[in-house]
């Protein structure tokens, strides 16, 4: 009995088909047990303005490399920036920032309006008004030290004017993460991703269950 090379060739190719479509099940389901985790998460944090707001709009999952995961920064405006409890971390290398990072961290109303802006990137902190108060404080005590450092630079400074970044403003999520998670910093102790992750591992099945668009691409993965 002579077995082709065709037919030889066929179980590799069904090999490929299934694990496309294995693939395609696989993404259904993530991309549904993401969402509903995503908005467990955001159920459990205060509807209290400021950095609540910000960090529930701002949690998402991303696919990563057949992963799903939940972004650490997103950027936000300047003017978002809740300015009692938020602290500016600059990083870059222009000479401006170069100016700058000696004395990090800077409350928002301690940023010098640096003349054409400032050019690099603000990573924003979520921080209690006991901290905040203490960097101001600290700012006033060696504002003349930032400008001079700053002229050092070539640059010059007008207070009548409001600071501009010219670069990212990045909105740690992480970082208030943990702040909230573990009641650290001065913040409340709010529990959320230890919770809904509890949550996710009751609940997933019947998540991807009661959904009939995910069941529905389910049976088309499989059944094309």
């Amino acid at each position: 009995m002579k077995i082709t090379g065709k037919f030889n060739r066929k179980p590799s190719r069904y090999r490929r088909d299934i694990k496309k479509r294995l693939v395609k099940v696989r993404k259904a389901i993530g991309d549904k047990i993401s969402a509903s985790l995503v908005e467990e998460v955001r159920s459990k944090i205060p509807d209290q303005g400021g950095w609540f707001d910000i960090y529930r709009d701002a949690i998402r999952f991303d696919e990563d490399d057949g992963r799903w995961v939940v972004l650490g920064e997103t950027s936000i405006e300047l003017t978002q920036v809740p300015a009692e409890t938020s602290l500016i971390v600059f990083s870059g290398n222009s000479p401006t920032i170069a100016a700058l990072i000696p004395f990090n961290p800077f409350p928002v109303d301690t940023i010098p309006p640096v003349n054409g802006g400032i050019t690099g990137t603000a990573t924003v902190l979520a921080s209690s008004k006991a901290e905040v108060m203490v960097h101001r404080e600290r700012h006033a005590d060696m504002m003349s030290d930032v400008e001079d450092s700053l002229r050092s630079q070539g640059h010059s400074i007008n207070w009548s004017e409001r600071p501009i970044i010219n670069g990212e403003v990045l909105a740690d999520l992480r970082f208030l993460s943990k702040r909230l998670e573990h009641g650290l910093g001065g913040f409340p102790r709010v529990p959320h991703w230890n919770p809904a992750k509890a949550s996710a591992r009751r609940k997933a099945g019947s998540w991807v269950q009661n959904d009939p668009k995910v069941i529905n691409k389910i049976r088309d993965a499989l059944s094309a």
